[in-house]
């Protein structure tokens, strides 16, 4: 895939690479991904891919797992893109032979105009945004799709409240017994409906993901939780 140019911010993500899939660890992060990948297996039913895809902010990718559930093929490699190459190196080699890993910045994509019929971005906090916003809707083609999903605005407020810790990061325990915390940007749905309405998409419909839908008892952090995920869908206009 031809680049466009800009830099790379730096790769936070690359501090927790090693053991961000443990759910042993990071019991919320695996949960969190559960819910995305319910959120992601309706949106691909829903949308009958066609067209170019990508996948932002990918590590160890979603979409292409839910893809080989639902036995959908799509046409050409997906682009994987995340801003550490230790993330990416999460997907399973028989998944990325079938795309084309990308090392960039999701805020300043090294990526051309109007090239995605659709694009995927499961848990996209970490670089939620208006540029995120500008960039998607300038790689995007007209009328091209987009599932985003994010940590429930309510449970995020309440637990962060809760923990002590800042209202835009997501904190983690390493290993290590480090405590670290990760740029995280949810906002409420008024929010996010407007600085995606303002980049030119359209939110055609915006799905929560249940505390129960996840069916094992829910990790510690999701007690004050009646919902643990927002999944919006939009069409670029």
């Amino acid at each position: 895939m031809e680049a466009s140019g800009g830099k790379a911010r730096p790769a936070t993500y690359d501090l927790l690479a090693s053991e961000y899939y443990e759910a042993k660890r990071h019991p919320t992060c695996a949960a969190l991904r559960q819910a995305s990948s319910l959120a992601f297996q309706d949106f691909l039913r829903a949308t009958r891919p066609s067209g170019r895809w990508c996948e932002l902010g990918a590590g160890r990718s979603l979409l292409l797992e839910q893809a080989r559930k639902l036995s959908i093929r799509f046409e050409g490699p997906v682009v994987l893109l995340d801003s550490s190459r230790a993330m990416l190196m999460h997907t399973p080699r028989d998944l990325i032979t079938a795309a084309e890993p990308l090392l960039g910045d999701a805020r300043r994509l090294p990526l051309r105009s109007s090239v995605f019929a659709g694009i995927a971005v499961s848990l996209g906090d970490p670089f939620n945004g208006v540029e995120l916003w500008t960039e998607l809707a300038r790689v995007a083609v007209k009328g091209g799709r987009v599932c985003f999903t994010v940590p429930d605005y309510e449970w995020a407020v309440t637990y962060r409240e809760l923990e002590g810790s800042p209202i835009d990061a997501a904190r983690f325990v390493s290993n290590s017994g480090a405590i670290v915390d990760l740029e995280s940007v949810i906002m409420s749905e008024l929010a996010q409906r407007e600085v995606a309405t303002r980049a030119g998409f359209v939110v055609e419909r915006v799905e929560r993901v249940a505390v129960s839908r996840l069916g094992a008892p829910p990790p510690p952090k999701f007690r004050v939780a009646r919902n643990v995920l927002a999944a919006y869908w939009l069409r670029k206009a």
